[in-house]
């Protein structure tokens, strides 16, 4: 993501991009910069991110997301003041503005992934998943130990498996046109 795009100039009608949040705040407008180069005139940079899994029934679920937004904090790595959102969300329309796009417009979407509902086992192992990928990145800014993160991840998954299970994530996508 920090590197230039292996494509030539004004090659696509869309470049698409999709939760790249993570990455440092201060890359955003070199990252932009490469995504407008790659767009053809007239064509669509569309950026879409959520401040995580947005908000459960779960007690480690948010936990883990309350750490992992440390550790964004700790690493540069979040446009949230505080450190209790990544933060990235509200900064998308102006991201796309202050790298000179027009006609700047933005959707929100929720995905409901309660128990019971369509799509609730995918996304519960994506979330697991992406939970124990992410421990290296928490141990590494101090944020828990190891213990503190395998106590955390078991009880999430098995939150995450129970009948009164509720979660929805909130998903901002915004988009706009290169000159």
């Amino acid at each position: 993501m920090l590197q230039p795009l292996q494509f030539p100039a004004n090659s696509f009608d869309l470049v698409n991009s999709r939760f790249v949040g993570f990455m440092p705040t201060k890359a955003w407008p070199t990252y932009l910069q490469e995504c407008l180069r790659i767009a053809r005139p007239g064509g669509i940079i569309r950026l879409v991110e959520s401040e995580w899994w947005g908000l459960s029934t779960s007690l480690a679920l948010e936990k883990q997301a309350g750490l992992l937004v440390q550790a964004l904090k700790k690493a540069g790595q979040s446009f949230s003041a505080s450190g209790n959102q990544a933060g990235i969300t509200p900064m998308l329309r102006s991201l796309l503005r202050d790298a000179g796009c027009n006609n700047i417009q933005h959707m929100a979407h929720a995905i409901d992934y309660s128990f019971g509902e369509e799509g609730h086992q995918a996304f519960c192992k994506d979330c697991a998943l992406a939970y124990r990928f992410a421990q290296p990145f928490l141990l590494s800014n101090g944020v828990a130990t190891q213990e503190e993160l395998d106590r955390i991840q078991q009880q999430l998954e098995w939150d995450m498996m129970q009948e009164d299970f509720r979660g929805v994530m909130f998903i901002l996508t915004a988009w706009g046109q290169k000159p």
